[in-house]
């Protein structure tokens, strides 16, 4: 077959893919649906507080967070002894791979603009009849390719002496925060929700701004988030919103090649960004059509940097260096789902609609650099699921998906007034993908749950502009998981699956950090990168509230994105690019102990610990060495009290990333943080009136860059000079106000 031949057959697959989504949307008239209400909860024994264990659920009713204070589902599920939350991430182009761990009533959140931590975070307690943990496919749920799944089950309306059942509800909350160097945030957030029986609406704005005086920092956090999700079950002042205690202040020195200082000062920041967003969800459920879904969402940011080195140099001649930048986004969604049943089978369709416009430019006053991108984007997909429990102990399911996504980029770089010459700086990148899924549940034995299932995926790549040109990728993608109970409280798991990277249509296009003086050329012919991941875990429940797990991960990688070099008539650059094989090895400790059963009544310490090492072979040295920009160790810990009698909570939480290391063609980058550190106290003043407030880097905390800059390459050690930048943290006080009605 020719490659003209291939592409077109991708191509129709995507397009057929997309059209049995959007014909299943339109099959005959549910006769059931699977009832994940409240009504379907199990029965508890002794009392309301106790939990439910069956094979492979565990479920946890409301009763159970009550000493934990928690204002929301997120701050719910931040309590589970046995669960670690994920979020799933909204840049994975199409629904498959993309959605997190979390299900509400059975069924993923269909949105990709609004993210699973939001979705939680407006599910108030009080509307939250359970929360089950799900265990290798328990109870025929469609588990995302995870092996373990918390389904939030929210409670049903009851109706009031033969009327029409309904409720309002809402929310408004409101978070300023302040840092010692006069940095500010305020964010604002308001939410209604009307429910009846068969018909509710749901509806939010929420806004962000965040003015940053001379002096102040950035937002971001190159050490990691801040631990928290949200209110009291999260511990954290709702999560690492707001102003970040990592802003870019701090002292910067540059040396020569043998080491005497060229120049030092003060690195400043004087920024301002504001966020609005909106977002809307209206439900239709009926007992025997199923559940109609519509959601539409809309955002609009804009942030500007204005960065100054104060710099000095050995003769002690003072120059001010300044590099302002500016970056505008717009974007909008459109989506609508459906689930249902019909003869036995269950069915979910939904199709989404998203479009982005983001802008952006920076300039280096000193050196006369300007340099800037426009790259609308968008994606247009659609997805169908049918599943059956054909025995108790099989359940089969079969999916399809397609999705048709653009980044049209146009981006420069002028150098003295003088356009320069970058490769594929302008680049429209089109792609057509199609993914086919079957999957079997089989439990044989109540101790032993099995999950099969493969996807095949095919897409069509094409590129127009710079460079012309179109390809073809398919791969087929195998999955087996294993959960086995060894014993009421012991379990074991394991996962072998195929896994395939997503491009980033970024990389195809030049990009440019005019700050730095960083360029990176495109690279039309980039590959997805593979993988086939073997993981094992053994988990360990005890004292009710208490679980410790340990979990192995190995990866054999082919392709892996990294960096190569690309050589132009007039320059050489550094492109992402796939640069051979390699492995990637991960040992993850999680931990909830409880101190009840020592007599320390809902004082609980949590902690999370992971090592990655990896190895691949540097296409510049010809070495060996780890990945790119991986941290090689991260923690996370956090010790709370809960104190029901005073309807609070408090706690201290931190943890550590050490050094991490960049590889480039001219460079060696190091970023370090020190510790972070953070305390909290929530206290419900009223039963509707939550009170949050935090202190984050309590001690004192620096940043440190240190960049390793060669003439040629890293290959012939040929040393220009180095630079250090150090950036003080200052600590961060935030105070959360929410009102929930």
């Amino acid at each position: 077959m020719t490659a003209f031949g291939k592409n077109s057959l991708s191509r129709n697959l995507a397009v057929g893919a997309f059209g049995i989504a959007v014909s299943t949307c339109m099959t005959e008239p549910a006769l059931a649906q699977r009832d994940q209400s409240e009504n379907s909860a199990p029965k508890l024994t002794n009392t309301e507080s106790e939990l439910w264990v069956g094979p492979g659920i565990t479920s946890y009713p409301s009763e159970f967070f009550m000493a934990a204070n928690a204002s929301n589902a997120r701050d719910m599920l931040a309590r589970l002894p046995s669960f670690t939350f994920i979020g799933g991430s909204s840049s994975t182009r199409g629904f498959s791979g993309s959605a997190g761990n979390v299900l509400v009533d059975g069924a993923a959140p269909s949105s990709k603009s609004v993210t699973l931590d939001e979705v939680l975070q407006r599910i108030p307690v009080s509307n939250v009849a359970r929360i089950d943990v799900i265990r290798g496919g328990t109870a025929g749920i469609d588990m995302q390719g995870y092996p373990v799944v918390a389904n939030v089950i929210r409670k049903s309306v009851e109706k009031n002496s033969g009327e029409a059942a309904s409720e309002t509800s809402g929310l408004i909350e409101v978070t300023p925060s302040v840092n010692k160097l006069g940095q500010y945030q305020t964010t604002g957030r308001a939410a209604i929700a009307h429910r009846t029986e068969h018909l509710s609406f749901d509806v939010s704005i929420d806004a962000e701004s965040n003015a940053q005086g001379p002096g102040a920092g950035r937002s971001g956090n190159m050490g990691g988030a801040v631990p928290g999700g949200g209110g009291g079950g999260g511990g954290g002042g709702g999560g690492s919103r707001g102003v970040s205690a990592s802003g870019n202040n701090g002292f910067q020195a540059k040396f020569d090649k043998l080491g005497s200082l060229i120049n030092s000062g003060n690195y400043l920041t004087d920024a301002y960004e504001y966020k609005y967003s909106s977002d809307g969800v209206a439900e239709y459920r009926h007992d025997w059509l199923g559940t109609f879904r519509l959601n539409a969402s809309a955002g609009t940011q804009k942030e500007r940097i204005n960065t100054y080195y104060f710099a000095t140099d050995a003769q002690k001649v003072q120059t001010i260096q300044a590099s302002p930048s500016l970056s505008i986004n717009k974007d909008y969604e459109l989506g609508a789902n459906y689930e249902g049943g019909y003869g036995g089978y269950a069915v979910t369709a939904l199709g989404l609609y998203r479009r982005a416009f983001p802008i952006s430019t920076s300039n280096n006053i000193t050196t006369s650099t300007e340099s800037g991108s426009n790259a609308p984007n968008g994606e247009t997909l659609a997805r169908a699921t049918l599943r059956k429990e054909f025995f108790p102990w099989l359940t089969l399911q079969a999916g399809a998906e397609g999705a048709l996504n653009f980044r049209d980029t146009n981006s420069f770089l002028i150098i003295g007034g003088i356009s320069q010459l970058l490769p594929n700086s302008n680049v429209r990148v089109e792609e057509s993908r199609a993914e086919f899924s079957g999957t079997a549940n089989i439990s044989l034995w109540p101790e032993l749950r099995t999950e099969l299932g493969v996807r095949y995926e095919t897409s069509v790549i094409s590129q127009i502009g710079d460079t012309n040109q179109e390809r073809a990728f398919a791969f087929v993608k195998p999955r087996v998981i294993a959960t086995y109970d060894l014993t009421t409280n012991t379990q074991l798991r394991f996962r072998a699956e195929r896994r395939i990277g997503q491009l980033d249509f970024g990389s195809f296009s030049a990009s440019n950090d005019a700050t730095i003086g960083t360029v990176t050329a495109g690279n039309a012919n980039l590959e997805p990168e593979r993988s086939w991941e073997y993981e094992g875990a053994i988990e360990y429940n005890f004292w009710k509230k208490g679980a410790a797990s340990l979990t192995y991960l190995h990866s054999n990688i082919q392709k892996i994105n990294d960096r190569i070099v690309v050589i132009t008539p007039t320059k050489t650059y550094d492109a992402p690019g796939n640069i051979g094989d390699g492995t990637r090895d991960r040992i993850t400790i999680n931990a909830v102990l409880p101190f009840d059963e020592l007599g320390l009544d809902n004082l609980r310490f949590t902690a999370n610990l992971s090592w990655t090492w990896s190895e691949l072979t540097d296409p510049v040295t010809g070495k060996l060495r780890g990945t790119s920009s991986e941290f090689p160790f991260y923690s996370n810990f956090m010790l709370s009290q809960d104190i029901p009698t005073w309807n609070s909570s408090f706690g201290f939480s931190g943890g550590i990333n050490p050094r991490r290391t960049t590889y480039l063609l001219k460079e060696l980058r190091y970023e370090k943080g020190q510790p972070r550190t953070m305390i909290y106290w929530n206290w419900r003043a009223k039963p509707d009136l939550l009170l949050n407030i935090s202190l984050e880097n309590i001690i004192k905390r620096q940043r440190v860059r240190e960049r390793i800059l060669f003439t040629t390459s890293r290959a012939q050690m040929d040393l220009y000079g180095t630079e250090t930048l150090r950036t003080v943290l200052p600590p961060v006080f935030r105070v959360q106000l929410r009102k929930t009605f």
